[in-house]
């Protein structure tokens, strides 16, 4: 059986080094497999297992959220939508479908969330990993 951890450094390995993580990193943003830093202004990658069974064929969900700055007009914060836009295509090609010779991971939803609290939006990317453990 894989651990969180084992999942999370497997979505981590997919992600480092593509489109997607590579325009996050330009751009002074990370790719965290634990939490985000509460005080962190830049585009973030956030990794966590939601739910993780115990069996021959694993199933797992994974959360890789992104997280975007909104644009500030005057007293506003609205959706940075050309951001949100571009990282939502990229992410889709990313996740379509992973095969590897341990493992399948494909995208289930996506879908996209304000966070007014903190003027951001999110990517949220919900991944169906499917583990084979023999």
């Amino acid at each position: 059986m894989w651990t969180n951890n084992e999942i999370k450094n497997k979505i981590y390995n997919a992600i480092k080094g593509t489109d997607l993580y590579n325009e996050i990193v330009s751009n002074g943003g990370r790719v965290y497999k634990e939490s985000r830093p509460s005080n962190s202004n830049k585009e973030d990658i956030v990794i966590s297992v939601l739910s993780n069974q115990n069996a021959m064929y694993q199933p797992a969900i994974v959360n890789v959220n992104i997280y975007i700055q909104d644009i500030q007009r005057g007293n506003d914060f609205i959706e940075n939508e050309q951001r949100v836009s571009a990282l939502s295509k990229l992410s889709v090609n990313l996740f379509k479908e992973i095969v590897s010779n341990d493992c399948l991971i494909r995208l289930d939803k996506l879908d996209v969330f304000e966070l007014n609290e903190i003027h951001e939006h999110c990517v949220n990317n919900r991944l169906v990993v499917k583990i084979i453990n023999i």
